[in-house]
C-alpha cells in the first residue's frame, strides 16, 4: 500500500513537473514574440508569405518535445531508484523478508531470482530465535550515472540514510550508505536488474 501511495506521488510529481515546463515553453515562445498571439497577429502584415513567427514557433515545439520527454523519462528512473532503495534497504529480521517481496513487481526476472536465492541463504544461516535486527532506509538523493535510451538501460546511484537496530528498536545506529542499481526498460516500465550497497 505504502509502495501504491509512493508511485502516486511519483506520478503527480511528474505530470505537475510537465505542466511547469509547459508553462515556461509558453511564457518562452508565445511572450517572447509578442504580448499575445492576437496582438501578434494585429502586427502582421497582410502578406501571407511571412510566416516567420509560426514556423518559429514550430521549430520551438519540436525542439521542447524531446526536452520534455528527457525530463519526464529521467523523473520515472528516479521515482522507481527511490523507491527501489528505500523498501531494498528496509529490513527487519521478523517481517519474514516482506521487503524483498513488495519490490517483486520492481524487479527484473534476474534480480527476482537474485532475491530467491538471498531468502534462502539467510533463512538457513539465521538462527530462529535470534535477538531482533533492524534496519530503516531514507532516500537522500537519486542521481542517474548512465543512461542508454536505445538499449533500455540506465544505473543510478541513490545516496541513503540507514539507521540500524540491534535488539531493540531504541536508539539505533545511524549511517549513510549508497546503492548503486542497474535498471532496464521492460514492457511493464522501469525495473531494477541488480543492486549493491556501496
Amino acid at each position: 500500500m505504502a509502495n501504491r501511495k509512493k508511485i502516486i506521488i511519483a506520478v503527480i510529481g511528474v505530470v505537475i513537473l510537465l505542466l511547469i515546463i509547459a508553462g515556461l515553453w509558453w511564457w518562452l515562445v508565445i511572450k517572447q514574440k509578442g504580448a499575445s498571439p492576437a496582438a501578434s497577429l494585429a502586427n502582421t502584415s497582410v502578406d501571407f508569405r511571412q510566416q516567420i513567427p509560426v514556423s518559429s514557433a514550430i521549430t520551438n515545439t519540436n525542439a521542447v518535445e524531446p526536452l520534455v520527454k528527457e525530463v519526464a523519462l529521467e523523473a520515472t528512473i528516479k521515482s522507481v531508484a527511490r523507491t527501489f532503495a528505500e523498501r531494498f534497504g528496509s529490513y527487519s529480521n521478523q517481517a519474514n523478508f516482506s521487503n524483498l517481496q513488495d519490490l517483486r513487481s520492481l524487479m527484473t526476472a534476474k534480480m527476482s531470482r537474485w532475491a530467491d536465492s538471498y531468502i534462502a541463504d539467510q533463512k538457513v544461516n539465521t538462527p530462529e530465535n535470534a535477538a531482533y535486527y533492524g534496519l530503516t532506509t531514507l532516500a537522500l538523493s537519486v542521481n542517474i550515472t548512465a543512461f542508454d535510451e536505445s538499449s533500455g538501460r540506465a544505473e543510478a546511484r541513490v545516496s541513503t540514510q540507514r539507521q540500524e537496530a540491534k535488539e531493540s528498536t531504541l536508539n539505533p545506529r545511524t549511517f549513510y550508505q549508497d546503492l548503486l542499481l542497474k535498471l532496464v526498460k521492460t514492457a511493464e516500465g522501469w525495473k531494477v536488474d541488480e543492486a549493491a550497497w556501496q
